[in-house]
């Protein structure tokens, strides 16, 4: 007998969770500008404190961001780069954010209590590690631009490689 009622429960639960998901991830769709634009705007202040990048400038060209990098002093003196070159690189933030919908579908399916500050600390959580994962990609990139002398614009040492490979597969 209990092992219907848990079946019983687990497809309705189920049957919650895709209900959810289908609006949630129809909402993630049409909002992908502004959310990308957001997830870009984090990874954009994480390049800055983490690369040896001096500005960005994150803009919309769907269904991408382009990040308009422009490198630190001693890299662009280094590399004998123009003082005014800067950099297009492009990423896709929906495809680090693609679980911000599942997981809010979980969330509602399961009717926590505190359900809305859940909702926003995990939200906040899963966009964060979105930017993070987004700048590690623009990092790649940026390491494997080459300069005049066909040599590695910035240069990473294996442990910064390693480090961007990881976080751009959070």
């Amino acid at each position: 007998m209990t092992e219907a009622v848990n079946a019983r429960g687990i497809f309705l639960f189920a049957l919650r969770v895709f209900g959810w998901s289908v609006a949630l991830f129809a909402l993630w769709f049409l909002a992908a500008r502004p959310l990308s634009l957001g997830v870009a705007w984090g990874a954009g202040a994480l390049l800055r404190a983490g690369a040896p990048v001096e500005r960005t400038h994150e803009r919309w060209k769907a269904p991408q961001v382009v990040f308009d990098v422009e490198l630190d002093g001693a890299t662009t003196y280094r590399s004998q780069l123009r003082t005014d070159a800067i950099f297009e690189l492009a990423a896709n933030p929906l495809k680090q954010t693609f679980g911000l919908p599942f997981f809010l579908a979980l969330l509602f399916a399961s009717r926590p209590p505190r359900l809305a500050i859940n909702a926003v600390l995990g939200s906040t959580l899963l966009l964060a590690l979105a930017a993070l994962g987004v700048a590690c990609e623009v990092a790649i990139n940026l390491g494997a631009l080459t300069g005049p002398g066909g040599g590695a614009l910035v240069p990473f040492n294996s442990t910064q490689a390693t480090l961007a490979a990881l976080g751009f597969q959070l």
